[in-house]
């Protein structure tokens, strides 16, 4: 039996999983960070910040539901493919979450650096550590600034950039 290429988009979920377990790596960093970190002025961590909980918690709502709507996608690539088509719309999909996964990554872990503070320069950092890796991850062909709009145009039957 001969070798059969992939299609490239069939690799978006599997790259998309790398920058969110890079941010989810900043979050539980920032978690541990978020007890003892008092900010100058302040008398309490900001684990007691109103503003800080309700801004991780967005964070944490984003990130569950990305993961849930990735986990979707490549379930559903998975059985296109197995009745041996992948049709456009499942194609156009996938390219989606990946494009919406590395938005999704790296507002999470620009906010887990911020929210660490002056924690978050010092070396060795794994909140920066985290920063640079979703920043190149961020490069990578499948995250491209055009892919969510080809995909919202393969989805509306209009030709791709």
């Amino acid at each position: 039996m001969g070798c059969r290429l992939i299609p490239f988009f069939a690799l978006s979920p599997l790259l998309a999983a790398v920058p969110l377990g890079i941010a989810q790596r900043a979050v539980d960093e920032l978690g541990q960070l978020a007890a003892t970190r008092v900010p100058l002025g302040q008398r309490q961590s900001i684990a007691h910040d109103p503003v800080f909980q309700d801004q991780l918690g967005t964070v944490l709502a984003r990130l569950g539901a990305l993961r849930a709507y990735l986990l979707d996608s490549a379930d559903t690539l998975w059985h296109s493919a197995l009745t041996g088509a992948v049709p456009p719309q499942v194609q156009a999909s996938t390219s989606m979450v990946a494009a919406e996964a590395i938005e999704t990554a790296l507002a999470a872990v620009q906010f887990a650096h911020r929210a660490g503070g002056t924690s978050s320069i010092r070396n060795p950092s794994v909140l920066t550590r985290c920063l640079n890796d979703v920043l190149a991850a961020s490069r990578h062909a499948v995250f491209r600034p055009t892919a969510r709009r080809n995909a919202a145009r393969a989805l509306l039957g209009l030709p791709l950039d």
